[in-house]
């Protein structure tokens, strides 16, 4: 799916108190979403977190999907309505657009079967150029890697990796592990998409850990 390829990269571009869960509306359904620990709602009042949150959902459009929530680090979050600085930590919940309503376990078989051997493409770094610069606030996209499918349950869930690096508009370079998970809830195709910092070899398996465990409470919480 060449949609689900191209967001995940522009979200990369982006960069309290936690809340309790709340419903969201996808399509004619609700899902029951919430801050992962160590993740903040963002306070629309705030003039940082508005802007911030409108290149999130204005990206993922220009994409083709649709932003359900968007949950930023607590602590990056604090520093970034100090200083505006580029915040790597993130958390998203998301839906393809096209597929609202229309999705199943087949849909998400064939959506990670495409992944386990996707490339980002010379017409993907043409639109997400063109992405950056329209909506990502002078930060852009210096390389993306695909790491492939880590694991999967054949139609349930698979989970995806991409190693990328941004530089910011502060000019420093931002590497970072990006995961996310394929799943669908009530015919929704979802993209879980989790950011953190690359720091060594101990990053993947230590991200990988932490989103399974977020996968699981978005599941349990939703598959009633």
């Amino acid at each position: 799916m060449r949609v689900l390829s191209l967001a995940f990269v522009v979200i990369t571009l982006l960069s309290a108190v936690a809340a309790e869960a709340r419903q969201a509306k996808i399509g004619d359904k609700t899902l029951s979403v919430s801050p992962p620990a160590g993740f903040c709602e963002v306070d629309k009042s705030n003039k940082h977190d508005a802007g911030w949150l409108t290149s999130v959902i204005n990206l993922m459009n220009t994409a083709g999907v649709t932003v359900i929530a968007a949950f930023p680090d607590c602590k990056e979050l604090a520093q970034m309505r100090k200083t505006n600085q580029f915040m790597q930590t993130k958390f998203y919940v998301t839906a393809a657009t096209a597929a609202i309503g229309k999705s199943s376990s087949k849909t998400v078989s064939e959506t990670c079967d495409e992944l386990k051997t996707r490339e980002y493409s010379a017409e993907d770094k043409v639109k997400l150029t063109k992405a950056a610069e329209d909506y990502a606030n002078g930060n852009s996209a210096v390389d993306a890697k695909a790491l492939g499918v880590l694991d999967e349950t054949k139609g349930e869930v698979c989970y995806v990796a991409t190693l990328q690096k941004v530089k910011t508009k502060a000019g420093d370079l931002s590497t970072m592990l990006a995961l996310f998970v394929v799943t669908y809830i009530d015919d929704n195709l979802l993209f879980l998409y989790q950011y953190t910092p690359y720091v060594d070899a101990n990053s993947m398996p230590s991200a990988f850990a932490n989103l399974k465990i977020i996968y699981s409470q978005f599941s349990a919480a939703n598959r009633k």
